[in-house]
């Protein structure tokens, strides 16, 4: 009796197997399937690596850049030290320029503080003297005239009479300057000119002086009688007579 052999590819012997426990075949859709979902898996999986590693690169980037853009503590704290040194030495150069500028300027303030006094003190003397008050000074009273730092006054000379000066104190040397014809009465100081009177035989005198290296007298006025008295009136010298009359003669004033 003849048999009936059966291919594997025979529906009937495939179904066989899979009874007798050996495992069917897959078909070819269902392989593709399977492959697309592994292939599509892989890639994602793939894809989350990827990123994966581009994030730990891009933060390993970032903190290289980070250690090689940021200075040191070391190299920080030298620059730091080297500002310092020189706001130090800008705030030094500030501060002696001011001293300097302030010390010029009251040196300065105090030269011409200096000359201005010094020529103010020279001024008030020189007017001091030259304004001089008017005055009167009497023979018989012994009386006499400062002008400034000097001081006039008669003194008896021998067997007459001499118009002096005393520079400086009481105690200064008096030094004659010219001598006095007869018997002095006294003598006025008017815009620091002196006018000296004195009596002789033949009258009375009045001689005008301005005190000057080797400067003299000269006759002012002269008249008969004797003078007993004299006084300022003004710029007018009054003359006392001896019989009860005053005469009276005008003074010049500086300058005129």
């Amino acid at each position: 009796m003849a048999q009936h052999l059966r291919t594997e590819s025979d529906p009937r012997g495939a179904g066989a197997r899979a009874e007798g426990g050996v495992r069917p075949l897959i078909n070819a859709a269902e392989a593709a399937h399977r492959a697309a979902r592994s292939h599509a898996g892989d890639l994602d999986r793939a894809r989350r690596e990827a990123a994966g590693v581009g994030q730990a690169g891009a933060a390993s980037t970032a903190l290289r850049a980070g250690r090689d853009g940021a200075a040191s503590p070391v190299a920080r704290d030298g620059r730091g030290r080297r500002a310092v040194t020189i706001l130090s030495v800008l705030i030094g150069c500030a501060l002696a320029a001011a001293v300097l500028f302030v010390g010029g300027r009251a040196l300065v303030a105090v030269l011409l503080d200096d000359g201005a006094t010094g020529g103010g003190a020279a001024a008030g003397a020189s007017a001091g003297e030259a304004a001089a008050p008017d005055g009167v000074a009497r023979f018989d009273a012994g009386e006499e005239i400062a002008d400034g730092s000097s001081t006039y006054l008669i003194i008896s000379d021998g067997d007459g009479y001499a118009f002096a000066r005393r520079q400086g104190t009481e105690d200064a040397a008096v030094a004659a300057l010219f001598e006095i014809p007869g018997t002095p009465v006294g003598f006025a100081l008017h815009d620091g000119v002196l006018y000296i009177v004195s009596n002789s035989a033949d009258g009375c005198l009045v001689q005008s002086y301005l005190y000057g290296d080797g400067s003299l007298p000269g006759d002012f006025y002269e008249g008969s009688g004797n003078v007993v008295d004299l006084a300022l009136d003004g710029s007018d010298l009054v003359l006392t007579m001896a019989d009860g009359r005053d005469y009276t003669l005008a003074l010049p004033d500086a300058g005129a």
